[in-house]
């Protein structure tokens, strides 16, 4: 598909041999942030924290976000 059309293709899998076969580049994610970027092409890496990347402030957790961040809590878990 990727090919064909010539776009980006984003894949989320846990199959690691999905992503020798078909990624460019690999993100590893860990508690909801990514932790590692792999460049499969030459396999190299580089960690970081997410918040050092998108520069993320803290934000006060308002009676709002609180709800949200429940309410996407509870589709992550499968409710």
């Amino acid at each position: 598909m990727r090919k064909q059309w010539g776009i980006p293709v984003l894949m989320i899998t846990h199959d690691i041999e999905d992503v020798l076969a078909l990624a460019d580049v690999a993100f590893v994610y860990k508690d909801g942030q990514v932790v590692r970027e792999i460049d499969l092409h030459n396999a190299q890496s580089r960690d970081f924290a997410l918040r050092d990347i998108a520069g993320v402030q803290d934000v006060e957790d308002t009676p709002l976000r609180s709800k949200l961040r429940g309410l996407l809590m509870q589709d992550a878990r499968g409710a």
